[in-house]
């Protein structure tokens, strides 16, 4: 009869073999990524940034020049003192009508606001109206 260690070991062996092949193609894999970036990504990449950059540096300069800078400025004001404006509105106006219907309901006043008429009372004596 055979030695059932002997099959485990022949399987384990195998099994070792696969991952060690897995693994050597990973490394192979990782390393000519990064061959490739080497090679073609960064010369490419310094050749771009070194092209662009006066460009974009001399169009920051334009526009931080004294007319844009007024323009930018009262435009984020302008925008400020519009949402403040709004928000400031919705806020207050709650709070206010609030206190209005209180001071209605305590005073037993009526601020121009239309309520349902009051049904009549009517007092039934012995049955009758």
């Amino acid at each position: 009869m055979g030695d059932p260690h002997r099959k485990w070991s022949q399987a384990s062996t195998f099994e070792t073999t696969i991952w060690a092949i897995k693994i050597a193609l990973i490394c192979v894999g990782i390393g000519s990524c990064l061959i490739l970036f080497k090679i073609a990504v960064i010369p490419y990449t310094s050749a771009f940034l070194i092209s662009t950059i006066p460009c974009f540096w001399s169009s920051i300069k334009v526009f931080l020049s004294p007319p844009y800078i007024y323009i930018l400025l009262n435009f984020i004001i302008v925008a400020i003192v519009a949402s403040s404006t709004f928000h400031h509105q919705s806020q207050i106006i709650k709070p206010v009508r609030k206190a209005l219907l209180h001071t209605e309901k305590s005073l037993n006043l009526n601020f121009g606001l239309k309520r349902p008429p009051k049904s009549p009372i009517v007092k039934i004596k012995n049955g009758k109206m």
